[in-house]
């Protein structure tokens, strides 16, 4: 059900830019179309999950304050964690998808994350129910998404660079020229193969050193592996130990 959604939301933010990518391949409004919706998506988000749930809560459900911070949960809206998760994993689409075209988008990410964490403390605080906590390992299939989309955004960036804009064309100006009409860069004739070949040459490699580095960094750190294996070497001699006792005591009732 999760993947489900997740695609859905995915392909309804992201389609709209694929398509200026890659068919209009104009990197200019591509990068001035991920710049409106990283302001329209953080305005949206405060508005709609802290600003009006508030409200609501205020005029609506005559909320009584336990303090000067915190309403009663009975009348409080039940938290719901996947909006959440959505939003950032659908952030982390735009900055990391679309790189070779707003350089800047992670460092824009950074401020709005800011402005998100304040707008989260306030909601969990005032607007929705106090959420119960619960123990788990990871975060679960959102990694899986993430990671998909790490991958994913090694061949959109090589595409980007190579089709979108005028990155390959400085980088090898020899396989390009300038169009007479609108002064757009154009492939020499008979050097489409070779940027065909640089692109996906370039992707593959990347590709590769994804992979490589996926297979050599351990997730684990090594103090929490440490402390596992304290804890395994711990739990071994305890049951060594009971195990002694109880033979020496069935050993004391045989004699």
């Amino acid at each position: 059900m999760v993947i489900k959604r997740v695609l859905f939301e995915c392909l309804d933010c992201f389609m709209p830019l694929f398509y200026i990518a890659f068919y209009q391949l104009d990197v200019v409004v591509l990068k001035a179309e991920i710049i409106s919706l990283f302001m329209s998506d953080e305005i949206r988000r405060v508005v709609m999950e802290t600003v009006i749930p508030l409200a609501k809560t205020l005029v609506f459900g005559k909320a009584v304050f336990r303090s000067k911070a915190e309403i009663l949960d009975t009348v409080l809206t039940e938290y719901e964690q996947f909006d959440d998760y959505l939003e950032m994993v659908v952030q982390f689409g735009y900055i990391t998808l679309f790189a070779s075209a707003c350089p800047l988008g992670a460092t824009v990410t950074l401020l709005f994350l800011f402005v998100e964490v304040r707008s989260d403390l306030f909601k969990l605080l005032n607007a929705y129910r106090r959420p119960f906590p619960m123990r788990a390992s990871n975060i679960g299939v959102w990694f899986t998404v993430m990671k998909t989309m790490v991958f994913l955004s090694i061949i959109t960036n090589s595409a980007i660079l190579g089709f979108s804009s005028e990155q390959l064309m400085q980088w090898v100006p020899s396989l390009f020229s300038r169009d007479a009409a609108d002064g757009d860069q154009v492939m020499v004739a008979g050097s489409g193969r070779y940027i065909v070949g640089i692109v996906f040459g370039f992707e593959h490699l990347l590709l590769l050193v994804a992979l490589a580095l996926q297979w050599t960094i351990n997730p684990v750190p090594k103090w929490v592996r440490v402390a596992i294996g304290r804890q395994k070497y711990l739990r071994k001699q305890r049951t060594g130990l009971q195990l002694g006792m109880d033979a020496t005591s069935k050993k004391g009732k045989t004699d």
